[in-house]
């Protein structure tokens, strides 16, 4: 497919998509962090998937309080992220679309320093930062730390087909993009997995361009889907066998040794503190905002 190329004047509008199910004990918290972004203007869509609490009324506190938020409700339950996704694409007016889960957390400059890049760079399709976990997680967990690491970001199709290396709260896109793709694919089969094969179709028609800094924190429940490898595998193996993919790892659901692991994590702490530490000089200092790509770019200074 050919590449995307889009230019923007001014400051773009940028939709903040989050499903929702029965996320009261964790909404409020999630768009303080959205509330509190450098950026404007934002427009936050919050998809419902058939809630049964208070989710709307959490909302509805923050539409009377001036944040810029709309409720799309969801009568029926699907039970799948994509389908409150898929219905907020539809309405959503921004030039660039954001995702974040209704349990996750952004920093505050998270929107500033990805839509720098997507106005310096017309071709970038996607950008994607770092996420750390929190939560039901301790330093001897499987799921800890940084996603993904530094090193192991994806640049590019080929890359990325490896493993998936972009955390779905970190993804800043071209909304024409995703709506000539067609946003998510809703296959039951996908379920955690459907955020992985709308990137991999997303990076088939331009650059996707990753910034290596912690924008943001995801959420670990010690009932959630990302503690249960075994299901994720499945559902991994069903994307690779319908998507053709020659080259998935699965590095992600090796199990390793326990000390091992512990190692890993411990050096993982470290690389998040030097990665604060670099953003903090980087703006301190003013230099530019770090982004890596198949082809280097650099961009404008840092406030």
């Amino acid at each position: 497919m050919a590449a995307v190329a889009v230019s923007m004047t001014g400051a773009p509008l940028v939709s903040v998509i989050i499903p929702a199910y029965n996320a009261q004990p964790y909404i409020d918290q999630a768009l303080a962090t959205v509330a509190a972004q450098t950026y404007r203007p934002l427009e936050v869509l919050v998809a419902d998937d058939g809630s049964t609490d208070g989710t709307a009324r959490c909302v509805e506190r923050w539409r009377n309080a001036g944040l810029p938020v709309e409720w799309i409700e969801g009568r029926d339950r699907s039970g799948r992220p994509s389908v409150p996704r898929n219905r907020a694409l539809r309405v959503a007016r921004g030039e660039l679309v954001a995702f974040l889960d209704a349990d996750d957390l952004w920093t505050s400059r998270k929107i500033e320093d990805q839509v720098a890049a997507m106005q310096a760079h017309a071709d970038l399709v996607l950008v994607y930062s770092m996420l750390r976990t929190f939560g039901a997680t301790t330093i001897g967990a499987p799921v800890f730390g940084l996603k993904p690491w530094p090193t192991r970001a994806a640049l590019d199709r080929s890359t990325l087909e490896h493993a998936n290396t972009i955390p779905c709260s970190s993804v800043l896109a071209r909304r024409t993009v995703l709506m000539a793709l067609g946003g998510f694919d809703e296959d039951p089969q996908l379920q955690a997995v459907e955020d992985f094969d709308l990137w991999l179709r997303v990076s088939e028609l331009g650059p996707i361009g990753f910034i290596p800094r912690v924008h943001g924190y995801y959420r670990v429940h010690a009932s959630g889907i990302s503690r249960n490898s075994d299901e994720q595998r499945r559902r991994a193996e069903y994307l690779v066998r319908k998507r053709g993919l020659n080259n998935f790892t699965f590095r992600e659901f090796r199990r390793r040794h326990y000390l091992l692991t512990l190692v890993r994590n411990t050096l993982d702490i470290g690389m998040t503190l030097a990665l604060y530490l670099r953003e903090y000089l980087d703006r301190r200092r003013r230099v530019s905002v770090p982004l890596r790509t198949a082809v280097t770019y650099g961009l404008p200074a840092a406030r």
